[in-house]
């Protein structure tokens, strides 16, 4: 245990300075504090706050230092991954939102295979399969099943989930 009991009094007696306190308290937030989130988003981008708040939470800890592994949209959550959502001038486009968010950090954004059947969200490959004319999911969403969610829960330190 590199904190463990065991180790506190040996490496409190070599702590004579200051600085050397300073870097063990840096060395301890740096490589204990860090978390790993997995983001899980129920709720569309306009029925409901729970996708603004995720989209928020998910830019503060990324912003903290934080891990993002995965964001995945599940039931109606993955309204936001439509590139057809069309806001008025006035209001936020939440699916241009995440879509730059993804971006600009490389993040991995899944969409249910299942919940996007079910509400039309189509990548070309489900297109092409279902001979449906086009496909209608954003830049940087990926559709794929509920295994993705399983995965990263196991990875992550924590699962947040945002919507009913």
């Amino acid at each position: 245990m590199l904190f463990g009991v065991q180790y506190w009094p040996r490496i409190y007696c070599k702590l004579s300075s200051l600085k050397s306190l300073l870097r063990l308290y840096c060395f301890f937030l740096y490589f204990h504090w860090r978390m790993k989130f997995t983001i899980q988003i129920n709720t569309g981008p306009y029925t409901h706050q729970a996708s603004d708040t995720a989209y928020h939470f998910t830019r503060a800890a990324l912003k903290a230092g934080h891990t993002i592994h995965r964001i995945f949209f599940y039931h109606d959550g993955v309204n936001n991954s439509s590139i057809f959502n069309v806001p008025p001038r006035d209001e936020r486009n939440i699916q241009q939102l995440w879509s730059t968010l993804a971006e600009e950090n490389s993040l991995d954004m899944v969409v249910c295979a299942a919940s996007a059947q079910r509400r039309g969200i189509l990548d070309q490959k489900e297109a092409d399969r279902h001979a449906k004319p086009a496909a209608n999911i954003a830049p940087n969403f990926a559709i794929s099943g509920l295994g993705q969610l399983i995965e990263a829960a196991i990875v992550s330190d924590r699962l947040l989930i945002f919507g009913d």
